[in-house]
């Protein structure tokens, strides 16, 4: 398998690879730094909500070997207080896809809400 890997250096990204796929195209992986803080956010537009956590990037190699294999190509792993996620997070207004920013950007998400008139659904 050939697999070409570029470095690239802004924002703390340390590598992406672009690997064959096994249907003839090429798909891009990113290599997400290890270590930082991430914000974790999704709005509902039709329920005037928006869902937000925060976290720590950690290597999901260590959690499952066949990290690589699961999923989507590109996706963090994320320490957080996940006993609350459940309880917390609602998943009928928000489904399961997040947008993950480095950074601790909560603040900002809540002047938003408040800003446009939504909910803040917040992970503790």
């Amino acid at each position: 398998m050939l697999t070409f890997l570029l470095i690239m250096r802004s924002r703390g990204f340390e590598s992406y690879a672009i690997t064959p796929e096994n249907k003839g195209g090429a798909c891009v992986e990113t290599h997400y730094p290890i270590g930082e803080i991430v914000t974790v956010a999704k709005i509902s537009m039709y329920k005037k909500k928006l869902s937000l956590f925060t976290g720590k990037s950690i290597s999901g190699e260590e959690l499952f070997p066949y990290w690589r294999d699961i999923l989507g190509r590109n996706k963090v792993a994320i320490k957080t207080n996940a006993k609350a996620l459940p309880e917390n997070v609602d998943w009928k207004s928000f489904g399961n896809h997040r947008v993950v920013l480095f950074g601790d950007w909560k603040e900002e998400f809540k002047d938003l809400a408040k800003l446009i008139g939504f909910d803040v659904i917040e992970n503790k």
